[in-house]
């Protein structure tokens, strides 16, 4: 692994890891080199194709030198919880109590944050099935197997580039929450969901609103007593990061909001010929890791009968493009900036299904289930 000498040494394994080595040697026919192994296991790699072969059967996992800085980070954080830290500022401070809970009763390695990782799957599928309860009873039966389906889907998204202890996968079924607590006309929980996005991304208020938007331009949903909750809970969470600006404890707190937000994203980088090329690419990917569902559920939302399953579902479409305005023409791609608009395809799809009444809306469905299994069984992410 090479470092970047302005970078100077950052932290990139926990207690072990594993080392390479470049070794240039001429052998004669039948001549042997021997290697006295100090480690758990040695591996001989003649080329790069070794390593990607390794790569496919998960006997190593090949990752960037940057998502190795991004793990450890988040699992040093969580550690640090339960030690000396008080809150996390280089992300929202949402998750890592979550992952130092995880750190204290299961584990402080990968492993343990991959079983988190499982139950917020769970999680997700089970918000999901809900929410396309509420939005599109009537939905073809076919229709309930398309969220398990993208639930796959977000697990080979985290789990190939190895960012399965990343927020993000919460962050999406806090969404799915925010939708769920207006399904169900609870502002409070409308409140509370959006408070906890907010705690988990930068963007959580943000999507949050665009989800109050969509449900009030299309099905009549009067803002008044939802948005005053989740405001107060957002405002609190900002009173309590300014006392901690103003004691010291996160002096670099201003900085970390304007890079996480366009360094990190942008790189300076503001012409409308950088921008402009990357919005295909960006769908292209939004269709291909839902299995086509996002152009399913605009085809069905668009054509459907006009009834509360189209009113519901073009609220949950709106609000995913809006979102999805954010990201479009960000200079690089990350699987876990999906993982939200893949969270509201699903019921998307569910609920253009319902309201569209005529055979070819089950042929659509199992398109987008075999458009699903081809990513799954391809493994790839780009």
């Amino acid at each position: 692994m090479v470092e970047a000498p302005e970078e100077g040494p950052v932290r990139r394994y926990l207690e072990r890891g594993t080392a390479g080595l470049v070794l240039e040697v001429d052998l004669a026919p039948g001549e042997e080199l021997p290697v006295d192994m100090g480690g758990e296991a040695l591996y001989l790699l003649p080329g790069s194709e070794a390593v990607w072969a390794l790569h496919a059967e998960g006997e190593l996992r090949y990752t960037h030198y940057y998502q190795l800085l991004n793990q450890v980070e988040n699992q040093v954080w969580a550690q640090e919880l339960l030690e000396s830290r008080w809150f996390t500022w280089n992300q929202p401070p949402g998750w890592s109590p979550i992952l130092a809970s995880t750190v204290l009763l299961v584990g402080d390695d990968l492993p343990a944050a991959n079983l988190l990782f499982l139950w917020v799957l769970l999680l997700i599928g089970a918000s999901s099935l809900r929410l396309c309860s509420l939005v599109a009873p009537g939905a073809p039966l076919m229709a309930a197997a398309v969220p398990p389906a993208l639930v796959a889907a977000h697990g080979l998204l985290m789990l190939e580039p190895a960012s399965a202890n990343f927020p993000d996968s919460l962050y999406a079924a806090s969404a799915l929450g925010v939708a769920l607590s207006l399904a169900r006309r609870s502002p409070t929980g409308f409140g509370l969901a959006g408070a906890a996005a907010q705690a988990l991304r930068w963007p959580g208020t943000v999507l949050s609103l665009m989800l109050l938007s969509g449900a009030a331009l299309f099905e009549g949903l009067r803002p008044g007593p939802y948005l005053p909750r989740l405001l107060a809970l957002v405002g609190l969470g900002g009173l309590i990061a300014g006392l901690a600006v103003a004691s010291g404890h996160a002096d670099d707190l201003a900085f970390v909001l304007y890079f996480e937000t366009f360094p990190e994203h942008w790189h300076g980088d503001y012409a409308p010929a950088s921008l402009l090329p990357r919005i295909p690419a960006f769908y292209g990917r939004w269709m291909a890791y839902t299995g086509g569902g996002i152009g399913i559920a605009a085809l069905c939302l668009g054509v459907g009968a006009a009834g509360p399953a189209r009113d519901r579902g073009r609220a949950l479409l709106l609000a995913a493009l809006a979102y999805s305005a954010l990201l479009c023409t960000v200079d690089h791609f990350p699987t876990h900036y999906f993982l939200p608009l893949l969270a509201l395809t699903g019921p998307a799809v569910v609920a253009g299904s319902a309201s569209v009444k005529a055979p070819w809306a089950d042929l659509a469905i199992a398109a987008v289930l075999v458009g699903v299994g081809l990513l799954l069984y391809g493994g790839r992410t780009w």
